[in-house]
């Protein structure tokens, strides 16, 4: 065993028993994926506290639990919290993985931006010539709409509204008049 698998075979027993402080497990994990050695202590710990937790509590005579309890102080059992919920997976996360996704997103985020700073480049621009030729031709739709516009609202005064809306209102109003006027054609004698 090496030195540094000695100095943090502490450590290595709290988070295979799942004892110990956040900053502890996550130091355990990060020496877990870069040491074979350290690696293989854990996994030997783990099993070990699986196979501990696994024995019922009736298989213990009730003097080696009393015992115990006296040794270490008798607690109950809390529940792990969010916090060392999400501790657990940053702590598994890979962190040369995370590093080379990161490097991907960043290269294609600047690859883009530089093809889009070389096509904004390359766009022609219009010569004053050209803008003043445009604006005229603006003008000029402008203008022709406004006729058409014009024209259309003078139609729809003169000759719809008064010729085939106004002049029949009329006439059937009149006729309404004439219907209902007392001593009028409607009357019965």
């Amino acid at each position: 065993m090496n030195e540094k698998c000695k100095k943090l075979e502490p450590l290595i027993i709290n988070a295979a028993f799942g004892d110990g402080n956040f900053w502890g497990k996550i130091k355990v994990r990060f020496h877990i994926q870069s040491c074979g050695e350290c690696s293989s202590l854990y996994n030997e710990y783990k099993s070990a506290s699986s196979a501990i937790h696994k024995l019922p509590v009736i298989d213990c005579p009730d003097e080696v639990i009393n015992k115990v309890e006296t040794k270490i102080g008798k607690y109950g059992f809390t529940a792990p919290s969010f916090i060392l919920d999400v501790a657990t997976i940053f702590a598994r996360i890979n962190f040369r993985t995370v590093a080379a996704s990161f490097l991907i997103i960043m290269c294609f985020t600047v690859g883009v931006f530089l093809l889009r700073d070389k096509k904004e480049a390359g766009r022609q621009q219009y010569s004053s010539e050209e803008i003043k030729h445009a604006s005229r031709q603006a003008q000029q739709a402008l203008a022709l709409v406004g006729k058409i516009l014009n024209n259309t609202q003078s139609k729809l005064n003169d000759e719809v509204i008064t010729k085939h809306i106004a002049k029949p209102l009329g006439k059937s109003i009149t006729v309404i008049n004439d219907l209902f006027e007392p001593g009028g054609k409607n009357e019965n004698n």
